[in-house]
């Protein structure tokens, strides 16, 4: 555990400059429309910064989801005396249940510190390994949306999982005001770099999804 403990009061001291390199050029838009009142759904919540951003610049109620065990126990801590924030060990898709969350290629187990990040439900993702895996819980993105009457952001980062979700949260867009999401297998102009191949089909189809509706870039914002 001291080890843990060590752990979350870099991460914590690193917070500020995580957010400032990791997010889009839309990012402070959305983060100054916010204020004490509004929800934000903090979906793939990894370690907390983005969440810890959030609270420091603009209160706000929050509600992170995590399905990693040791990321999860770190934002437990790190939120521990926050009533602003409620976190849950829980993955979110189309489903409620039990899941395989498959763990990065070169992790040692669920308890390496070493690669916190990656981690997914879809085993094709190109930096997990199939064969290294622990089971978590799942909740449907249909009843956490049942659980708001309004929600003033949803930030997704959910390595692939976001195909499942997206299709349920565009058809509750009335009660939602924005959407930051990290999309997996966005198409490059030189074929051998792009990233998680097999979930193009899927970013394109979104895309096209979106645009259609008028929602792409006005109501969903990438995150790169």
């Amino acid at each position: 555990m001291k080890e843990n403990n060590l752990l979350l009061k870099l991460l914590q001291s690193n917070s500020k400059a995580y957010c400032s390199l990791s997010v889009d050029k839309n990012f402070n838009n959305i983060i100054n429309s916010l204020d004490e009142k509004s929800i934000v759904l903090d979906i793939g919540a990894n370690i907390g910064n983005i969440s810890s951003y959030i609270l420091e610049n603009k209160g706000c109620k929050i509600y992170s989801f995590e399905p990693n065990i040791l990321c999860f126990e770190i934002l437990k801590r790190r939120f521990i005396d926050d009533k602003r924030i409620k976190v849950y060990n829980l993955a979110i898709s189309n489903f409620s249940g039990k899941s395989n969350l498959y763990l990065h290629y070169k992790s040692k187990g669920i308890t390496d510190s070493t690669y916190l990040e990656s981690s997914s439900l879809k085993e094709t993702k190109d930096n997990i390994s199939k064969n290294n895996y622990t089971e978590i819980n799942v909740f449907n993105i249909e009843d956490l949306l049942s659980k708001f009457e309004r929600i003033d952001l949803i930030k997704i980062d959910i390595e692939g999982s976001e195909y499942e979700i997206m299709p349920f949260i565009i058809k509750n867009r009335s009660k939602i005001k924005c959407v930051l999401c990290e999309l997996h297998g966005k198409p490059e102009r030189d074929v051998e770099l792009i990233k998680n191949h097999d979930f193009t089909p899927k970013y394109q189809k979104l895309i096209k999804t979106l645009k259609e509706k008028n929602l792409y870039g006005d109501w969903f914002f990438e995150w790169y």
